[in-house]
């Protein structure tokens, strides 16, 4: 079974980092290697994982309504 359940976080640290980027920060910024990824073996591999990505709105932020990530 190969499921993940990310349950709030941080997806993209780029505003976090004043400026500051090299390949450590790449690969562990998935907003940034997953926009890259074209190898067929690795998005092979993610498309048969079950992902949920859950995160949360600011306070005073209205919510828009929910997306489905498109399956490959």
């Amino acid at each position: 079974m190969k499921r993940c359940y990310a349950l709030s976080g941080i997806y993209d640290m780029r505003d976090s980092m004043d400026g500051m980027y090299d390949d450590n920060f790449y690969f562990n910024n998935p907003v940034d290697y997953m926009a890259n990824q074209h190898d067929p073996w690795f998005l092979h591999q993610y498309g048969s994982c079950d992902i949920r990505l859950v995160t949360a709105l600011a306070h005073g932020r209205t919510a828009g309504r929910p997306t489905e990530c498109p399956r490959s």
